[in-house]
């Protein structure tokens, strides 16, 4: 639970409710570890952030849960991700300090999980997607 509070912060406010709104999603739907799609539908969620405004500029939808909210305290346990949510989450860290980035948001989420999953490879404007992430991070 410590590491996992200390991991979180170098995470964005927007990135690390993205984090716990896929929990959240994941929990509601009775499942016990956040999964990409949660991760994807918890982005779309999150106005105003950069991943959110490229995955709408680009035409992106997926059905969302109502985002449900998640205490953040100390008496909770740390939300469970399964193995490709993980390798998304460092895959993020890892690209934020690639490019000298002192925190990560959730542009950087967005990066992992274009590189660590399938599920915007059938997307039209994939390539575009991919092109904008890469610009945004340079």
């Amino acid at each position: 639970m410590e590491a996992f509070a200390k991991q979180l912060e170098k995470f964005t406010a927007h990135a690390k409710n993205a984090l716990f709104a896929a929990f959240a999603i994941a929990h509601k739907a009775d499942i016990k570890e956040a999964q990409d799609a949660h991760l994807l539908a918890a982005l779309l969620c999150e106005k105003g952030s950069l991943a959110y405004n490229i995955l709408k500029v680009n035409g992106v939808k997926t059905n969302p849960q109502k985002k449900t909210v998640v205490a953040q305290n100390a008496g909770n346990p740390p939300p469970a991700f399964d193995a490709t949510v993980k390798n998304i989450i460092k895959k993020a860290a890892s690209i934020a300090a690639f490019y000298g980035h002192s925190y990560v948001g959730t542009e950087h989420l967005l990066f992992g999980l274009v590189k660590h999953s399938s599920l915007l490879e059938h997307e039209k404007k994939y390539a575009k997607i991919v092109s904008q992430l890469e610009y945004i991070l340079e």
